[in-house]
């Protein structure tokens, strides 16, 4: 089975990346995985022939042994290890506006942990829900750097992505390692967007807490 799709997070998974974006001929969300018991693809497994690993935007085709549906994650596709993933084109950042969902489609009923707003959710509340993976255009957000932890004695800066929808706040990890390279360069401090900028949130399956959590999974600006 072969799917080409455009990439619209390729954010950092255990010791592998989430990849997961959007298909080109039908507009439907697709996720990469592998058959790991957490499914993260290991960078090896999603290089192009020339080595180069797949960067957001690009039009990626690749070869799947089967829909592999996890839950509420009903985007996982198994990947075929043995081929190359190939690129055939960029998809212009203006088209984006085409593939984005309805600020509406994050999920209700969601809960905050001790650093975050609206980040987490009970599986018990998403029996409804079939989808894992919302791409949202945004114009007034901010990517925050702070140390978290320090009362616990484990230190640690970390990168968050706070934005508003409606009088909703919320405040995700982000899990972009490009957006956290760029930023854990910077100062501890608030970094306005006040740019049209779109971002993907991918919805975790249950942590051994308890809990699903939601990630700031690809972020363009």
């Amino acid at each position: 089975m072969i799917k080409t799709f455009v990439c619209l997070a390729n954010s950092r998974k255990m010791s592998g990346r989430c990849v997961a974006g959007k298909t080109i001929d039908d507009n439907q969300w697709l996720r990469p995985i592998s058959s790991r018991p957490t499914e993260e693809i290991a960078e090896i497994e999603m290089r192009y022939q020339n080595g180069i690993n797949p960067q957001l935007l690009d039009i990626i085709r690749l070869e799947l042994v089967q829909h592999k549906p996890n839950q509420f994650q009903v985007e996982n596709h198994l990947i075929d290890h043995r081929y190359y993933w190939e690129k055939t084109g960029e998809l212009p950042v203006s088209d984006l506006s085409k593939l984005c969902n309805k600020k509406t489609d994050i999920w209700p009923n969601l809960l905050s942990t001790y650093q975050g707003i609206n980040d987490r959710v009970l599986p018990q509340s998403l029996a409804k829900f079939s989808y894992s993976l919302i791409l949202l255009q945004l114009a007034n957000s901010k990517i925050i750097v702070r140390t978290e932890g320090g009362e616990f004695g484990n230190a640690k800066r970390k990168v968050r992505f706070q934005f508003t929808i409606d009088t909703t706040p919320y405040l995700l990890p982000v899990t972009d390692p490009e957006i956290e390279r760029i930023y854990l360069g910077k100062p501890d401090d608030e970094y306005p967007i006040n740019t049209i900028h779109y971002v993907t949130i991918s919805l975790g399956l249950p942590h051994t807490d308890g809990y699903c959590y939601l990630f700031a999974a690809g972020i363009i600006r």
